[in-house]
């Protein structure tokens, strides 16, 4: 019964997170959009859902270090850092840290689809899907954020969809060279997927190389035993 309470309620909070997540792709894309009476109002309902509800973990957790090592980006991903809040909040210094760590939440959105992966796969089918979903975060989360620093001030990014193929050109080292950063901040992004996106994918790669290796040597195992059984040795 508490395994059953505690999936529904992980599923619940996934829920939460991916509309959280579509307001935020909208936000990026377009400010005015989340700036209507609905949407920011719903967004800001579950930022405090996932609020309360990370510090009711906390204060029934029996270690408490442990749940807020375990569950510091449910914390992070409780604010409410949206484009127009951030504008009314010019004056402060710590402004351009709300703009970065609103993209915790994709982060967080991976770490409970992950959660959830674990009870469904084991062994290196679980290794698997988690560097599928590590890849996959790395890539949407670097776009999100390069599309935010460069747009109208980069000649070369006119959509978002150009952000994305920033994105897998540089994970994949492939650098076609038509897109490339002019701002520091997507430069930065660009250095992080250099360093932690190519180490991602090699994984994802080797992986994949090896279940056909195994699959290639199971094949040729086989053979090799359907050809001693019909010409044993004498």
């Amino acid at each position: 019964m508490k395994s059953t309470t505690q999936l529904t309620h992980e599923i619940f909070l996934l829920v939460l997170t991916l509309v959280s997540l579509s307001f935020l792709v909208l936000d990026v894309l377009d400010a005015s959009i989340i700036s209507t009476f609905p949407v920011f109002w719903v967004d800001l309902f579950i930022s405090l859902i996932f609020f309360f509800d990370f510090f009711f973990g906390f204060f029934h957790a029996s270690s408490k270090k442990r749940y807020l090592r375990e569950n510091w980006l449910q914390l992070l991903a409780s604010l409410p850092a949206f484009t127009h809040t951030i504008q009314a909040l010019q004056g402060f210094r710590f402004v351009r840290v709300l703009q970065i760590v609103r993209f915790i939440r994709i982060f967080y959105a991976a770490q409970q689809v992950m959660h959830l992966g674990e009870k469904r796969y084991d062994g290196k089918e679980f290794y698997l899907f988690s560097i599928s979903i590590i890849a996959a975060t790395l890539i949407f989360a670097s776009s999100l954020v390069f599309f935010q620093s460069e747009y109208e001030r980069n000649p070369n990014l006119h959509t978002f969809f150009d952000a994305i193929w920033w994105a897998i050109a540089t994970v994949t080292t492939t650098g076609y060279g038509d897109i490339y950063p002019v701002t520091v901040v997507g430069r930065l992004v660009g250095i992080f997927l250099m360093f932690f996106g190519i180490g991602t994918f090699a994984l994802v790669f080797s992986h994949v190389a090896e279940k056909f290796i195994r699959r290639e040597e199971r094949h040729l195992k086989h053979i090799l035993e359907k050809s001693e059984y019909n010409n044993p040795t004498i």
